[in-house]
């Protein structure tokens, strides 16, 4: 028996093995020195047997009790270190060995006439006890293995949950990957306590990202750097391999103060490993034992590292897609309001709606740059945690009224550095804050400053205002280039007219000016030798030319004063057919070719200026008889609808391009071709008329058939029947 379990009793002489071992070894010591004395032996004369006989008795029954008294008996029958093999037959060789000698003892003592020997007595029972110890030993053993079964079941269950947790329930996020490599783990190895530590490789430290059996408040923002060689931490992240610390407690293998915090008897620390870089650490504390853990652990604990590091790859995969779902789909709806918007104002609080769903805030703030200048305004201020706060024209909520609203020192730190910068919840500022610059090539056109409570920021977060700052800055500086290039169109149009006006006004008053200068200049100079009827004929002539640079002058000056809106306009009830009746009268004393009619079939009065209406129906009316060379009929009706009357003026004259027919009541804008030049004017009547119209409100417009003649639309408002 000593030689089958001689590993044990060398290796651990005070474990229950040992005892029964060195005991076994005792009472055979014993056995021999009494046989040596009872054959007399030289030599054995001296009673030593005696001794070894008590000895070798005690200690086979000290390793009984403390077989007997083992709570645990795994613990109890733990394989020593170096004892790799073990021979179940070898340990069958000496219990036999002792039976065969219990029966021949038996049967000598049965087959002869002498008294019972003591010793042999002594030596018997001797035999008899070391197989009840065998016994004893097999049972315990037995029930060390049945433990040992259930607890790697345990552990195996354990793992399996692991598994099928991270699989199924929360591979995609990576909090909860964390919570449940801790949770689990903690049971899989029946730890105390589980701590998983993350590299920040920028830093050169870890930090802590997730515990179980911890208080939160104990491990909160604990970072280790990755050189402390006292660190058990540090240390596997260099090394790249599993360590176990056993009595943690005056070890100097493991971090005095965390150590201390966390009553942690023995360690066990394992790399997570990604690509062979270590990416992390999880560590096993035991608070009771101090060599609760073994070699055995370790397979445990980088199966459970493994899965943990599949899982965590899976969720960083998908928080990375996730991220730029996030970006392409704030991107796509900032790029849909950055079509509709019309100031930079609309933009960003487009902008600011979306983050509040892609990205989340407490508070947010806009803060535009003034031209060539460092000075940052705000233009929109969202206070979710003001309590009455008012909203906005575009939905978003300000608490602070805008102009009170002063840039943050992140944010100009933002503007200044071209970079987005966060800064975690301290005690002077409770709020976790984000400021992002709107960055174009030539610099910096604004900030974004975002503040909440709950979490700080993250990297895909802050990805994501990024693109929406720099997408908005660019829509912003489209605006600007859109205003600058219709603020120099409008120019461009100002300037034409000025030169189309100078030209037309030029040439139409050059026209009447040079007849009247001529006729006028004839008859000083020849009037006595003109007759009399020759005379009439110039003065008419000037007559004529003088009314039509009088028409001239007063159609400038009704555009003029239409343009600034002075034009006053005197509305009364009009019976509008008499006024047209009129028109009629005078228009037709001019033309002898052309045949005016009226078709008035309502008796309706309008709410108008009489005298204005009037000038829109006789320019409309001198327009049909100098674009109708052929003369024919000019027909004026009118008839309600609704509560507009339309009035129409209808002629049989050349008609009107269809390529002119949206241009035809532009200023100057006269139709090109023959007629017009015959006929001439300043293309200013028909304007004229569009914004008498529109003074009243109602509408003008025109329809035509070139070859067929044309028929001009307007409508004026008809009096309430109350108001009548």
């Amino acid at each position: 028996m000593f030689w089958v379990t001689r590993r044990t009793a060398f290796a651990r002489p005070s474990s229950p093995q040992g005892l029964l071992a060195w005991g076994t070894l005792g009472v055979s010591i014993g056995a021999s020195l009494h046989a040596g004395q009872l054959l007399r032996l030289p030599l054995w004369e001296l009673g030593l047997g005696q001794p070894f006989w008590i000895v070798g008795l005690a200690g086979i029954a000290l390793g009984a009790l403390t077989v007997a008294r083992v709570p645990d008996a795994e613990v109890a029958h733990s394989p020593p270190e170096g004892d790799a093999r073990d021979d179940s037959r070898l340990r069958m060789i000496p219990a036999t060995v002792a039976g065969i000698l219990v029966v021949f003892a038996l049967a000598g003592q049965l087959f002869t006439d002498r008294s019972p020997v003591a010793e042999l007595f002594i030596g018997t029972l001797g035999l008899s006890v070391m197989l009840v110890v065998r016994l004893m030993l097999t049972f315990g053993e037995n029930g060390w293995l049945l433990r040992r079964l259930e607890t790697s079941g345990h552990a195996e269950e354990r793992l399996r949950d692991l598994g099928l947790a991270l699989n199924l329930q929360a591979s995609l996020d990576m909090e909860r990957v964390l919570e449940l490599v801790c949770r689990q783990g903690r049971a899989a190895l029946r730890s105390d306590n589980v701590v998983m530590w993350m590299v920040d490789a920028d830093a050169g430290e870890v930090r802590v990202a997730e515990s179980a059996g911890v208080r939160r408040d104990i491990l909160r923002d604990r970072r280790l750097s990755v050189r402390d060689r006292t660190s058990l931490e540090a240390r596997v992240v260099r090394t790249r391999a599993p360590e176990i610390v056993q009595h943690a407690a005056s070890a100097r293998r493991s971090h005095p103060l965390l150590t201390v915090l966390l009553r942690q008897q023995c360690l066990l620390a394992v790399p997570l490993l990604r690509h062979r870089e270590t990416i992390g650490v999880i560590v096993f504390g035991s608070t009771r034992l101090p060599e609760a853990f073994q070699e055995r652990d370790i397979s445990r604990a980088e199966l459970l590292a493994a899965q943990a590091m599949v899982a965590m790859e899976n969720a960083r995969l998908y928080g990375e897609q996730r991220g730029q779902l996030e970006e392409t789909t704030a991107l796509y709806e900032i790029a849909n309001a950055a079509r509709d918007a019309l100031t930079a104002e609309d933009l960003a609080g487009a902008m600011v709606e979306i983050l509040r769903e892609h990205v989340g805030y407490d508070r947010a703030t806009v803060l535009l740059s003034e031209e060539r200048s460092p000075i940052m305004r705000p233009v929109i201020v969202d206070d979710r945690t003001a309590v009455g706060a008012g909203a906005r024209a575009n939905g978003v909520h300000s608490g602070p009224a805008i102009g009170n609203v002063l840039p943050s020192m992140l944010a100009s730190q933002a503007s200044r550095s071209g970079k987005p910068i966060t800064s975690e919840p301290t005690e002077e500022q409770p709020m976790a804050m984000m400021a992002v610059p709107m960055m174009l090539k030539e610099g910096s056109v604004g900030v974004i400053e975002l503040a909440r409570a709950e979490k700080s920021f993250l990297e895909s977060e802050e990805r994501v205002a990024s693109a929406l700052g720099n997408h908005v800055a660019l829509a912003i500086k489209n605006l600007q280039l859109a205003e600058n290039a219709r603020e120099v169109a409008a120019l461009k149009k100002i300037d034409r007219l000025k030169t189309e006006l100078l030209s037309t006004v030029s040439h139409e008053l050059r026209t009447p000016l040079s007849s009247i200068k001529g006729y006028a200049t004839t008859l000083l100079e020849h009037g006595d030798i003109l007759s009399r009827e020759e005379s009439r004929e110039f003065l008419e002539i000037i007559d004529s030319e003088s009314d039509r640079l009088d028409e001239l002058i007063r159609n400038l000056l009704d555009m003029s004063r239409l343009e600034a809106g002075v034009l006053r306009i005197d509305r009364e009830p009009t019976d509008l057919s008499e006024v047209a009746r009129g028109c009629m009268r005078r228009v037709q004393r001019h033309t002898e070719r052309h045949q005016l009619l009226l078709d008035w079939d309502t008796d309706q009065l309008v709410d108008v200026d009489p005298s204005r209406v009037s000038q829109v129906i006789t320019n409309l009316l001198e327009n049909a008889v100098k674009y109708s060379p052929d003369g024919g009929e000019i027909l004026t009706s009118a008839q309600p609808q609704g509560a507009m009357l339309q009035v129409s003026v209808a002629d049989q004259g050349v008609g009107i391009p269809q390529r002119d027919l949206h241009r035809v009541f532009d200023r100057f804008h006269r139709v090109e071709g023959e007629i017009s030049k015959r006929v001439g004017g300043t293309g200013l009547g028909l304007a004229i008329c569009q914004r008498l119209v529109e003074a009243h409100g109602g509408k003008i417009w025109v329809e035509s058939r070139l070859g067929k003649g044309s028929t001009f639309y307007f409508t004026v408002p008809l009096v309430r029947m109350e108001a009548r």
